[in-house]
């Protein structure tokens, strides 16, 4: 990791451990320290830069280590991801070989000598070992899990069933000699602003179904019996994706909380801050304008969102005003982007300039019939 890098994740993370969100102009209760455009100091100039990984300053993505990045994993051991990423082998600690499977958002094996599927004790004594090409020579890592937890979290959206929750950890072991095994879920402290993800910070949920394009911020359907998987950790927003049901693995056995391809675009661009959809490099599209753990309220058009304990609701009244005192009106998000933008969580409203349109701020009357137009809505919260 570059010095730069770890610059800014130190600034992000210090500012996240104050849990002071940016915003503070939206009442007479805001206390946070802004600049004069309304944001946080410590990181408005680092958002939507080059310096931010794929899915945001902060990024909480699994990292295996050496700068690892991945997203995503092929089960059938025979596809590298986009990454450069791929599974080569995955053994019980007796040596005994086995096959990978992920349906909805649980992973399974079964023994390939006699087809036996294994335990959840017996996931935690796998090994999986990951190469990853490199021009300058091939690394690899080892992958363990340590725990399956069915407490911690659970769907935010619907039925509060519980979700799996993965605590991975890996360590290299070409070329260099094996090392410490580390968590591939590193950052730390989401909760302190977003406290639906307590006790989960080091933990990763894995579900099929959606293939996400972290360039251009936007999912689409995977075709049948996908063999690829996502690998999200907490706070990360393909996690957040799956938590709303916005995926194919939680719209349920019984389909009963189905989405659109359109409407996972519209929140995926809303966890990303996308607001462009085009980005603003010309290299490159869907420029994210937030990091992990930044505080934020928001409402899909279904209705099925409820606020978990510890994060407060707000309303949009007939007249297009919001409650209560101290929010303030972000933005509406369709699948190309934001269809307006107030107030950005993060940036000043001038830093939003999209290459290939102009967006306008959010009228009275878009807010108040905003499910008419759009399929989410969000909203900046200044604690007082």
């Amino acid at each position: 990791m570059s010095d730069a890098m770890k610059l800014s994740l130190l600034v992000v993370l210090t500012e996240l451990l104050t849990g002071c969100p940016p915003g503070g102009t939206g009442g007479p209760t805001a206390t946070c320290p802004v600049d004069a455009a309304g944001h946080s100091t410590a990181t408005s100039a680092l958002i939507g830069g080059t310096t931010c990984p794929e899915w945001g300053c902060g990024t909480n993505s699994p990292t295996i280590g050496d700068g690892v990045v991945f997203d995503e994993l092929d089960s059938s051991q025979t596809m590298a991801d986009a990454h450069g990423i791929r599974i080569r082998s995955a053994i019980l600690d007796d040596g005994t070989p086995v096959d990978l499977r992920v349906t909805r958002d649980r992973l399974s094996a079964t023994r390939r000598t006699n087809r036996q599927p294994l335990t959840d004790d017996e996931l935690k004594r796998l090994t999986i070992t990951v190469v990853v090409n490199r021009n300058t020579g091939n690394l690899e890592f080892e992958l363990r899990i340590e725990d399956i937890n069915m407490q911690i979290l659970s769907y935010w959206a619907g039925r509060r069933e519980a979700v799996p929750a993965y605590l991975i950890n890996a360590r290299q072991t070409v070329p260099s000699p094996p090392g410490n095994f580390e968590h591939v879920c590193k950052i730390t402290a989401t909760s302190v602003t977003e406290p639906q993800w307590a006790n989960a910070d080091h933990y990763a949920l894995i579900f099929s179904g959606d293939r996400y394009n972290p360039t251009t911020k936007t999912v689409q359907d995977a075709p049948a019996n996908t063999t690829w998987f996502n690998l999200a950790c907490a706070a990360t927003a393909p996690a957040k994706m799956h938590l709303m049901r916005h995926t194919n693995a939680g719209a349920g056995t019984d389909r009963a909380y189905a989405t659109t391809v359109g409407e996972r675009n519209a929140m995926l661009k809303m966890f990303t801050a996308d607001y462009c959809g085009d980005g603003v490099n010309a290299a490159a599209d869907g420029t994210p304008y937030t990091v992990d753990g930044q505080p934020l309220l928001y409402g899909d058009s279904r209705n099925w969102y409820t606020p978990p304990p510890g994060v407060p609701a707000f309303q949009v009244s007939g007249s297009g005003t919001l409650t209560p005192a101290g929010t303030t009106m972000e933005a509406l998000w369709t699948p190309g982007g934001a269809a307006c933008v107030t107030t950005p969580r993060r940036v000043a409203r001038s830093g939003v300039a999209c290459r290939t349109r102009v967006i306008a701020s959010c009228t009275p009357d878009q807010i108040a019939h905003w499910t008419a137009s759009s399929h989410v809505i969000s909203v900046n919260a200044c604690p007082p």
